[in-house]
């Protein structure tokens, strides 16, 4: 429910923001006609003006002599997958800024707030948008909207009307390559309307004449530039990719190349790699798990062929850059072995290993992608005066080589500086907080059931856990009454279990549902770190179908919040919200509450519920994706939600029918299969992938 700590947040060095900042002595590389290539960076208040040699500074600002050093803007990331708990990363590798691609709603307006950004030396995020894909992906594997059809603009329409009062402004759409090509044909000129530019690979069928016809904004990956049923490695496609380079630069669409994509598979990754102690303990097993399969997978014929097809790519990358084309540098992290902030500058290597000179590589990834994603900030990624705080020192010379990114000596973010030491104290207490988080993802907690009303008659409990990449997120103990008026009340006791990006919670739910919708509900989330408690209470105002929440603070009131509507559930514990979809909910569109933020604050999403003919429901909404259903008791069985690039999947530890029957559901919605958690570290955890699609 809240953010993670900063780890070095009591660190005495910290981070130098206190008044004026001056960096002297240094070369700089502006990215604008007449910023000089010598003088001092004066920094104050987040934002920074290059000093004339001679000027005299004021007297009380700190003086950071970088003679002999070389300054260039902070770099930008066009297309990753962000977490706050990997953001010393991206600082480490001078990455100030980041486009956060296939994140959900919720979390991902979250990510992109000022207020989020300045609690961490982390860079700034820009929210691409709510992931769009095919209504017919994997259970499981779904992405939050998924869409089909022309319904795909009525769920864009439901998505932007959910959006509270105080949200952040959606700025775009982002759409993977499993979106229906009628609903991209939708989704692009809908989006338009409402001021949103659709990012993301073209859907099978879709041409690059028509995506730049009907407007889509930028293109992931290069495939789009791949004569229809042409491959990179094959003769007679090189005609077809020189005609695409050709359009694409006279269209105005912009593109992400991400050659690195293929380039990791080529590398090799020892085992025990350093960088996955710095990961998610959620992400780890998933790249051990990719690096047994690549290691499977690539025979000298695939690695031959695979060679082939990078030498083309970057062959038509620097085609592009040449034709005058919209390229911005993305990394695509943290997808197996790209490493957050990393893997950008791994990137731009590539590019220059593709005959761009390095200047060219430095300002496509500073001032060149500000133009393309922050249009309407003309000084961002360069020096000009005004321009935001956000730098990279080095030791040597990137217009020589553009290698000269690693290991910086300084990297300033939003006018906080941080030097070399101070980032490797940092990423030293993010592994070491990453190794707390995996040794208590392994224990097992006894757990004691929740308490319902005296009145309640117990009909159905039970046990569970949630697990990630094969660890275990949080264990729950849930029970079913009902009350003497035939009202059902639903209880949950969840432990929520520390990670380095997400402190320790401890929550107790209890929730009556009275003819299909919320009556009641009591909720407390105790901080396991600090001990603090929020309490929240929801109840029916008085004659009225409108809920009023009061939130406290350790006993202490903070706020009533009137709801707009009467809410079907309250969405915190993964049982829970099972067995009351499945047994409250019909299909269509449910008012659902959530707790958002660090403070809890009530808030409802519109939950578009179908119903497989496996017996399990499938949510599609702006705080997730779920697929879920129960046994023929009414005991859940399935829960696995997908938030952006991470999944989750749910595994029963017991039930106890307490000498009854349970809670039966109607037969169409009793699950006919049962999915359980894949292993991350099977090597047949997926199915080799085609020769003839690594060609393409």
């Amino acid at each position: 429910m809240g953010l993670a700590p900063d780890p070095l947040a009591s660190d005495p060095r910290g981070m130098m923001t206190l008044g004026e900042i001056a960096l002297i002595g240094a070369t700089l590389y502006g990215m604008a006609p007449g910023v000089p290539s010598e003088g001092t960076i004066l920094v104050n208040e987040g934002s920074l003006r290059v000093v004339a040699p001679g000027e005299v500074l004021p007297e009380d600002c700190l003086l950071v002599d970088c003679s002999g050093l070389f300054i260039v803007p902070g770099l930008m990331d066009g297309a990753a997958g962000h977490q706050m708990e990997h953001d010393i990363l991206y600082v480490a590798a001078g990455v100030t800024t980041v486009r956060h691609t296939g994140a959900e709603l919720a979390l991902g307006l979250a990510a992109g707030r000022a207020s989020s950004r300045d609690q961490v030396p982390g860079p700034r995020v820009l929210f691409g948008g709510p992931m769009m894909a095919a209504e017919t992906a994997p259970p499981g594997v779904q992405w939050p909207m998924a869409t089909k059809g022309e319904d795909a603009v009525r769920q864009l329409d439901s998505l932007i009307s959910g959006l509270a009062p105080g949200d952040d402004r959606l700025e775009g759409l982002v759409n993977d390559q499993t979106l229906a090509l009628s609903s991209w044909r939708a989704l692009v000129p809908a989006g338009k309307e409402q001021g949103l530019q659709l990012w993301g690979p073209l859907p099978e069928g879709a041409t690059l004449s028509e995506a730049i016809e009907l407007g889509h904004a930028g293109i992931l990956g290069m495939e789009a530039l791949l004569p229809l049923d042409g491959g990179w490695a094959a003769p007679d496609s090189q005609d077809g990719i020189e005609a695409s380079i050709q359009l694409l630069a006279s269209g105005g669409t912009a593109m992400v190349p991400m050659l690195g994509v293929l380039g990791r598979v080529l590398r090799e990754h020892p085992k025990d790699a350093p960088e996955l102690d710095l990961l998610s303990v959620h992400i780890a097993p998933i790249w051990i798990a990719e690096r047994t399969r690549w290691r499977r997978q690539l025979t000298p014929e695939f690695r031959a062929l695979l060679e082939r097809v990078q030498i083309a790519q970057q062959s038509a990358l620097a085609g592009l850059l040449a034709a005058g084309a919209r390229i911005v540098p993305g990394s695509g992290a943290p997808n197996p072995w790209l490493l957050p902030g990393r893997s950008l500058l791994e990137e731009l290597v590539y590019w220059q290993d593709a005959g761009v000179p390095p200047e060219r590589v430095l300002r496509a990834a500073t001032r060149g992608a500000a133009e393309i994603l922050l249009p309407a900030e003309p000084t961002a990624g360069t020096f000009l005066d005004g321009a935001p705080a956000d730098l990279v020192v080095l030791a040597q010379d990137p217009t020589k080589d553009i290698g000269a990114l690693r290991d910086p000596a300084y990297v300033m973010v939003r006018g906080k500086l941080l030097s070399r030491e101070d980032i490797g104290a940092r990423l030293e207490a993010l592994s070491k907080a990453q190794a707390a988080a995996r040794d208590t993802l392994s224990r097992h907690f006894d757990i004691e059931p929740p308490i319902l009303s005296e009145d309640a008659k117990t009909l159905l409990s039970g046990e569970a856990e949630i697990y990630s990449g094969g660890l275990r997120l949080s264990q729950e103990h849930w029970i079913v009454g009902r009350m003497p008026d035939g009202s059902r009340v639903y209880g949950s006791h969840l432990i929520h279990l520390q990670s380095a990006g997400q402190g320790g919670r401890e929550t107790m739910l209890a929730q009556r549902i009275t003819k299909g919708l919320l009556d009641s509900f009591d909720l407390s989330v105790k901080d396991l770190a600090s001990g603090k408690v929020m309490s929240l209470k929801g109840r029916l105002i008085d004659g009225s179908r409108q809920m009023q929440v009061e939130r406290r603070l350790d006993g202490i009131f903070v706020s009533n919040t009137p709801l707009r509507e009467q809410p079907a559930l309250l969405d915190v514990s993964p049982s829970l919200t099972t067995m009351i979809l499945v047994q409250h909910c019909p299909e269509g569109e449910n008012p659902v509450l959530s707790m958002d933020g660090a403070t809890a604050e009530p808030r409802i999403w519109r939950w578009d519920v179908s119903l497989g003919e496996d017996g399990l429901l499938r949510v599609r909404s702006g705080n997730g994706g779920v697929l879920c259903g129960v046994d023929g008791d009414g005991a859940p069985v399935v829960h696995s939600r997908v938030r952006g690039d991470w999944r989750s999947d749910y595994e029963v530890l017991g039930v106890d029918l307490h000498g009854g029957r349970g809670i039966p559901p109607v037969s169409s919605r009793r699950a006919s299969i049962e999915p359980k958690p894949s292993d991350p570290e099977s090597p047949d955890s997926e199915p080799p992938s085609d020769k003839k699609d690594a060609d393409r």
